[in-house]
């Protein structure tokens, strides 16, 4: 490949990245289920002083499903205990959901249109929950991130194979496998990265228990192999094709439904894409700069 490094793999991936988003932002777009920690109550045509019949709370968790408004604890409850299965999960939540509004709607009527008000009053901020895109930026972010000191030290401590033609493959490759490691510790430490940080994005365990070690490497082993091809350029490309298309297929990625892993998002916002693509633009004119030094 010449001189065709794996930064240049990175850069094109990057840039691909931002085409591909604008791409399937101009698309019209299917809707998929989102979940928020709060539902509007649905009218069913009756009076606010009847107590409503398991009918209709059957009839309004079936409009929560067609306003695709879930609730996003319930939601990952369902989908944990079903494995994955879309199908299950969704049975699941209803038998859940339903369960749940009996409760409240066993208390007294007046309790229950308080409820109902408040409830009406909050606020809903839907959040779509498969964001491939999202998790693939914050990737991106984290490894690039990483690279930079690693790159450093690789540089000080073996600077005779650093700085040989053709070597710059190899090397990416290499700081791709030590942030296995590196993921893997943060993860079980503190339970994020700083661009699953940056992105709003939650990794967790559907038993709630803290994350170990083990379970960490064990997941990040399977995105390096599975999601990233190892870092080499082609395969990587390839594996992230396939991984994109069974997240938006299947709603969970191989490595998350092996480890028993819940990935939830929030609304990132305005400052954090700026402070994102900031980044990003600095890290390419660095990787510039540092290609025509060694030229």
């Amino acid at each position: 490949m010449g001189n065709f490094s794996i930064w240049h793999w990175l850069v094109l991936l990057i840039f691909g990245g931002i085409g591909w988003a604008i791409y399937l932002s101009a698309r019209p777009k299917t809707t998929r289920p989102t979940y928020s920690s709060t539902v509007a109550p649905v009218d069913h045509g009756g009076s606010n002083d009847q107590t409503p019949t398991n009918d209709q709370l059957y009839e309004r968790v079936a409009d929560e499903l067609r306003q695709n408004s879930l609730r996003q604890g319930l939601w990952a409850r369902a989908f944990a205990e079903s494995d994955g299965d879309k199908g299950k999960a969704q049975a699941a939540y209803i038998r859940y959901r339903v369960a749940e509004l009996q409760q409240i709607t066993s208390t007294s009527q007046e309790s229950s249109l308080q409820a109902t008000a408040a409830f009406a009053a909050a606020p809903s901020v839907a959040v779509d929950q498969i964001r491939p895109w999202v998790r693939y930026w914050a990737r991106m972010f984290d490894i690039c991130v990483f690279s930079l000191p690693a790159g450093l030290l690789l540089g000080i401590v073996a600077p005779h194979f650093v700085a040989q033609k053709g070597s710059e493959n190899l090397l990416g490759i290499v700081i791709l496998f030590l942030w296995v490691f590196v993921e893997a510790l943060l993860l079980s430490s503190f339970g994020t990265t700083p661009g699953k940080w940056l992105f709003k994005t939650k990794l967790a365990l559907a038993s709630g228990e803290p994350i170990t070690y083990s379970q960490a490497i064990a997941r990040s082993l399977k995105v390096w192999w599975r999601g990233l091809g190892i870092g080499f350029p082609i395969a990587s490309l390839i594996t992230l094709i396939i991984a994109y298309g069974r997240l938006k297929r299947n709603a969970v990625t191989s490595w998350d439904r092996d480890g028993n892993f819940v990935v939830t998002h929030e609304k990132i916002g305005v400052p954090r894409v700026l402070a994102a693509i900031g980044f990003f633009i600095i890290f390419i004119v660095i990787v510039a700069v540092g290609n025509s030094i060694n030229a």
